[in-house]
């Protein structure tokens, strides 16, 4: 488990930032809001953004790597990984911020980019997978391929209301990655 060494006041004063700028995005486009508007929202001084966050996107990349963070203490408690519980993990997370992700989503910010800024820490917990390959080239594909595609049918699955339980759709998306979802066998879908 990550040791929390933020200093709490930081802590906190990040997170009024982060609600501000979901709150200012339900109905203004992220391009137009800018950093006063941001910290006028958040009721703090404009030093306070700049101590801690040196742009808008920054404020984006901390949103999800919060997300992020909290998928790995949630796996590293579970114990053993596999990519069923990963992805059952993060339709969970995504759906308890339900709000704020379909904010995100209007806004196009669910984009790929957030993968490539997290697809590193996904593959150390995918590295702890019960079913880690040896071929780790192999592993550093697979990890990506696995991470891309979850992250879109998360942008789908938002775009559609988020109506189907996280558990179904963590068996859907393993049903996808397996070929079972094809009709293929699993003699047929391994490569």
């Amino acid at each position: 488990m990550k040791v929390d060494r933020e200093n709490p006041i930081a802590k906190r004063s990040k997170k009024s930032i982060v609600d501000a700028m979901m709150d200012l995005l339900k109905d203004k486009a992220y391009e137009k809001i800018t950093i006063k508007e941001i910290m006028e929202k958040a009721d703090m001084a404009r030093r306070t953004f700049y101590g801690n966050f040196s742009s808008k996107d920054e404020i984006i990349q901390y949103y999800f790597g919060n997300l992020f963070d909290t998928l790995e203490d949630r796996l590293r408690r579970d114990g053993k990984v596999n990519p069923k519980k990963m992805a059952e993990a993060l339709f969970e997370l995504v759906l308890e911020d339900k709000e704020n992700m379909m904010v995100a989503k209007k806004q196009g910010l669910l984009n790929m980019a957030v993968v490539e800024k997290y697809s590193g820490e996904f593959a150390k917990l995918f590295n702890r997978s019960e079913h880690m390959q040896s071929n780790q080239m192999a592993f550093k594909y697979a990890a990506g391929f696995y991470l891309g595609g979850v992250w879109k049918v998360i942008d789908q699955w938002l775009g559609e209301g988020a109506k189907v339980t996280p558990v179904k759709m963590a068996e859907m998306f393993q049903n996808m990655i397996s070929g079972t979802v094809f009709g293929q066998t699993n003699n047929e879908s391994k490569i």
